[in-house]
């Protein structure tokens, strides 16, 4: 892809983060979900401006906004480093990717691999060794994508959607050498 630029997001940016977030999850998901009423509960919460406003607040995440030359938002990533991934991380240093998330028009494109590069160039600036993730156990393309990149399989974690409890890949990547 050609003439994307990908910026820090701005409180200005939430309702567009929100609307990205239900728009990406349920073109990603809506074929795969075992209760449409869990499905719709989760968008519903997980993607309202009021949520995305508090993840956006706290001084362990970070907003990434992919956008094409005239200005149009294409995808965007969120990034954490709270270490809620300790139990299954062996090295502690390390970012987790808790959303990357691409309009469905632009996938396939390129896009995706344009947003993780920019992922390792913040990880490795940070002076993080590691880049980890979760991806759902059933999305294979998601998965294949993510090995493609280097990450590696490490276990296990639950992801709740109303009383429905699925899986979730962690995968990682080592992009720096130890400190």
């Amino acid at each position: 892809m050609t003439n994307i630029h990908i910026r820090s997001a701005d409180e200005t940016d939430i309702p567009l983060l929100a609307q990205i977030g239900r728009q990406t999850f349920f073109d990603a998901f809506a074929d795969n979900n075992t209760s449409q009423e869990n499905f719709d509960k989760y968008i519903e919460q997980a993607f309202t401006e009021t949520k995305i406003a508090d993840e956006f607040g706290t001084s362990t995440s970070l907003f990434l906004l992919a956008e094409n030359e005239k200005g149009k938002a294409l995808a965007y990533a969120k990034l954490r480093w709270d270490n809620r991934r300790d139990d299954l991380m062996a090295n502690k240093h390390y970012i987790e990717v808790e959303r990357i998330y691409v309009l469905k028009d632009y996938w396939r494109m390129g896009l995706g691999k344009l947003m993780m590069n920019e992922v390792f160039d913040i990880a490795r600036q940070g002076g993080y060794e590691y880049v980890c993730l979760a991806v759902y156990e059933e999305n294979i393309a998601a998965r294949c994508f993510y090995e493609q990149l280097d990450f590696q399989s490490i276990g296990k974690v639950i992801f709740e959607m109303g009383d429905i409890i699925e899986y979730d890949i962690l995968m990682m990547k080592k992009i720096r050498q130890g400190i």
